[in-house]
């Protein structure tokens, strides 16, 4: 254990090689003694360090080990500012609260900020991250993704827990080290550690009763708490334990220390305990009514006997166990009056809600009048970040509050809300109709759409459409009417009926300029000009959805960007091939998110940059932002984003020849579909699959497959769908003598270029026409009108085919099956490449780089460069207009292929690899 934590901390003085190391073991197990010995080495090799640690009274409080992080001159490493998040009113109609969705942008903006100040060699400790709330673990693990990209050791220690902190660091590739009991061998060189390599055999048999817990071992030989007449009057031996649970002896030595102390010095020292195992000496005087010089002598005899001690200007138990130990000497009714009053005091010295409130809960069923209004501000503070502990204090407070109408009404929509946010959506669903059933017509319509948004996240389209019907219908004016409609067109076109979709988004257009409200009207351009591009009229589809963004972007409140106009109006620029406007949405999308708390959308703008970065012919940025994109997407549950994700990642792992894995991203992603009922990336879906069963040696079925989609989606008339799937569609067909299937295709794709104008289908189309017909000076004319169209992964496939399908001269099917491969190397395709060298060359070719600078694509040699010349990965993003997550995946495939452990090694090797080359 030692040697590998030195080896991490010699790493990183000795070249700034980061990552993380987590410390797992039970309470007792020696995880702070091992910390303290790596933070010394560290500071011996004059690296920075900076520590901290989670208490037992942080899993309520967001984020609270992170902001009282202090950097070596004090100042706070995090400003309180990055923790502040713009939270709009839960009350706004058809809004429903995302999973947990402002801890992204919270977290974000603390890498952000590490990347900015880790300018040296830095370690970083957290201590006791089981106790910490479900915020700062998010923040924690995003903030160990970047070690490897900085000059930063993490070290963090944690208590065993299933799929807790340890099990998901593991998974983030974090070197765990477990601490395990001590056998006979480890007590007894501790022993010899302890008091000489002559301890005798009592003090060795001593030893062993702490059954390998270092902390009792310790306490045994060191008589410090435990004595040998402690353990004889106990008559037990004491227990590894775990959680908090205190081991007997060491119980029975604690409750024995204190009942020789004066009564004044155990008074102080209870006190102590309940504030947690950091002693706020101020917030002691206050709870005690005495000055901090008039706890000298107490503290100073806790000190002296043991149970607390000094870290540098700080007091703290020695161990929580001996924390614990001294909180159970207490009566029950004692320790529940002692949080009250510490509550108390608390809410009048401005401390965080969260924590007034947790003390209030730990004070049972003692109260002032006041309590339940400071349980509904600390379950407003947690919500957010953690709603489980937001629902604990929610539900003291309707305990507290009794039969009274009006509180429990106010508490009882609390709790939809963090029921909602904790992802429980069969409790809030019951919960809204227990509301439903109380509240005045009045109010109703607003209860209605916020049920309309829960049975939407549940996938019951009928039953949300139903509430909407009957919110409208109670709506006592046009102004709660408006958004109702917004929200009801919207999720007509989630479930599939653009006929009522239309009828709903027009209404919302007129309803909202008319009593000036930017959410109904935006919303109803935006999804009018989605349906008149899936009726093919593409022009209208464009304007409108540029209209759309221009309204949302005057509503002050935000809200209107959260029904997503520009997600909409991007898909839209990408039917039309306007990829620089749909980058732009990209980018305007992902900053209203984090501006409107609308941060539940990023993963929808991270699946519309994977599509733009794919259409580009860019499959390594594709596959980077569709990683990511599914990432946010499983945590926040966005079906849609991973349906459009996970097929666009299938499609390019199929070109790095991982089947198997591509097969596994088309099971999630149908599994999504079916089961979110989305038709977002239904077309990009068919074909992820159909190329799948292709690849697995079973092309009938493939071919099966596009034609049960290509039949929807001409049934439905919705031809922006086809081309995607036209090449493979019409080249299967052709293969396998389908003559039928292929005229079938070739006049569809004739009717989409007719009615889009877009040279990409145009050149399509007339390539189908001469596959069919066999012409191939024709096929060489549709080859010219794609390559107009900017498009190098449609044109390299075009011609890869034409080489392939067409009776061509030899020197002729030798250019074509060149610029094929260089414009798939280019893109980043590597199995189209090489089918594409083989058919030039033959079986017999070089093999592709897997490793080594020759193994890079452009876009990982772009990030080294920017690497090299000392950019942050921050900057890096905002040159190349993506995210930083995105840049941090290319520097991860970086690091593996060249073998390279670390940001610093990173930037001195591109250094030489650019300047001799």
């Amino acid at each position: 254990m030692r040697l590998a934590g030195r080896a991490a901390v010699d790493a990183l003085a000795r070249d700034g090689s980061g990552r993380h190391l987590c410390l797992r073991g039970g309470p007792g197990f020696g995880k702070t003694t091992l910390a303290s010995e790596l933070i010394a080495d560290a500071r011996r090799h004059r690296l920075a360090v900076i520590t901290g640690a989670a208490t037992g009274f942080d899993a309520a409080t967001p984020f609270a080990p992170l902001a009282r992080l202090k950097l070596p001159n004090g100042e706070s490493l995090f400003p309180p500012e990055r923790f502040v998040t713009r939270q709009l009113d839960p009350g706004i109609v058809g809004r429903v609260p995302a999973v947990d969705a402002d801890r992204f942008s919270v977290a974000e903006s603390l890498v952000s900020t590490l990347e900015d100040r880790v300018a040296e060699a830095t370690l970083l400790v957290i201590e006791d991250v089981h106790w910490a709330d479900p915020a700062t673990v998010d923040a924690l693990l995003a903030i160990a993704d970047i070690t490897r990209s900085l000059p930063l050791l993490l070290l963090t220690t944690c208590r065993p827990q299933p799929d807790g902190f340890d099990h998901r660091a593991e998974l983030g590739g974090a070197t765990v080290l477990t601490l395990e009991p001590f056998d006979r061998a480890d007590v007894a060189a501790l022993v010899a550690e302890l008091v000489g390599e002559d301890a005798d055999a009592a003090a060795l048999e001593r030893a062993q009763q702490g059954q390998g817990n270092p902390l009792l071992v310790a306490e045994l030989v060191g008589g410090l708490l435990i004595d040998a007449d402690a353990l004889a009057e106990r008559g037990e031996g004491a227990t590894a334990g775990e959680g908090t649970r205190v081991p007997p002896v060491l119980q029975g030595a604690v409750e024995r220390r204190i009942g020789l102390m004066e009564p004044d010095t155990a008074t102080v020292l209870r006190a102590a305990s309940v504030l947690g195992l950091h002693v706020d000496v101020v917030t002691l005087g206050r709870t005690l009514d005495r000055s901090p010089l008039a706890l000298q002598a107490p503290l100073a005899a806790g000190i002296e006997q043991g149970l607390l001690e000094e870290r540098r200007d700080e007091l703290w138990f020695r161990h929580d166990l001996i924390r614990v130990a001294v909180y159970e000497s207490m009566l029950s009714s004692v320790r529940a009056a002692t949080h009250q009053q510490v509550a108390t005091i608390l809410a009048q010295h401005g401390a965080s809600p969260a924590l007034v409130g947790t003390h209030l809960v730990l004070a049972g069923g003692l109260g002032d009048p006041d309590t339940v209004e400071k349980l509904q501000r600390a379950a407003s503070e947690a919500a957010p970040f953690v709603p489980e502990a937001a629902l604990t204090f929610l539900d003291r407070a309707r305990e507290l509050a009794g039969p009274d109408a009006d509180a429990r009404r106010v508490i009882e929509r609390a709790r939809l809300d963090a029921l909602t946010s904790a992802g429980r959506l069969d409790e809030a669903e019951e919960v809204g109709n227990w509301l439903l059933r109380i509240t005045p017509a009045t109010d109703r319509p607003e209860l209605q759409a916020r049920l309309a948004g829960l049975a939407m996240l549940t996938g019951d389209g009928p039953r949300a459409m139903a509430l909407l019907e009957q919110a409208r219908a109670d709506a006592l004016d046009e102004t709660v009417e408006s958004p109702i409609v917004a929200l009801a067109a919207s999720t007509s076109l989630s479930i599939g009926d653009f006929e009522l979709a239309g009828r709903l988004a027009a209404e919302a257009i007129e309803i909202g300029q008319r009593v000036d409200d930017p959410i109904a009207h935006s919303v109803g351009l935006s999804l009018t000009g989605r349906i008149s591009t899936f009726g093919n009229a593409y022009d209208e589809g464009m304007r409108l959805g540029a209209a759309s963004v221009a309204v949302a972007d005057t509503d002050p409140t935000g809200v209107a960007h959260q029904y997503l106009p520009c997600l909409f109006y991007g898909l839209t620029c990408i039917d039309v091939d306007r990829l620089d406007l749909a980058d732009a949405m990209v980018v305007q999308g992902r900053q209203m998110a984090a501006e409107s708390g609308g941060t539940w959308s990023l993963p929808l703008y991270g699946a519309l940059a994977t599509v733009v970065d794919y259409r580009r012919g860019d499959l390594d940025a594709a596959r980077a932002e569709a990683e990511v994109a599914i990432e946010l997407a499983e945590h926040t549950g966005s079906r849609q984003a991973e349906v459009l994700a996970l097929s666009v990642l299938a499609l390019i792992e199929l070109e790095y020849d991982e089947v198997a894995v591509a097969r596994r991203w088309v099971d999630q992603a149908t599994e999504s579909f079916t089961s979110g009922k989305s038709r977002l990336g239904s077309d990009l879906l068919a074909l992820a699959r159909a190329r799948v069963a292709t690849m697995e040696g079973e092309p009938r079925d493939g071919l099966e497959e596009l034609a049960f989609a290509w039949d929807l989606f001409v049934a439905a008339k919705t031809l922006l769908c086809l081309p995607g799937s036209a090449l493979d569609f019409g080249s299967w067909a052709h293969e396998v003598g389908d003559r039928e299937r292929l005229d079938v295709v070739v006049d569809a794709m004739r009717e989409a270029a007719d009615a889009s104008g877009l040279a990409s289908t145009r050149g399509l189309a007339g390539w189908l026409a001469a596959l069919r017909d066999g012409d191939l000076g024709q096929a060489g004319r549709a080859i010219e009108v794609i390559r107009a169209a900017e498009r190098p992964l449609d044109l390299a496939a075009l011609l890869l085919e034409t080489a392939r399908r067409f009776p061509c001269p030899p020197a002729e099917r030798s250019r074509l099956l060149d610029e094929a491969r260089r414009l798939f190397e280019h893109c980043g395709a590597r199995r189209s490449a090489a089918v594409a060298d083989q058919l030039a060359n033959g079986p017999v070719t070089a093999a592709r780089a897997v490793d080594g600078w020759a193994s890079l694509t452009p876009t990982e040699l772009e990030i080294a460069r920017a690497l090299a010349a000392g950019l942050t990965n921050a900057q890096i993003a905002q040159q190349r207009g993506g995210s930083r997550r995105t840049v941090e995946s290319h520097l991860g495939r970086i690091y593996r292929k060249l073998a390279i452990d670390g940001r610093v090694k990173l930037t001195v090797a591109a250094t030489q690899y650019f300047r001799d080359n």
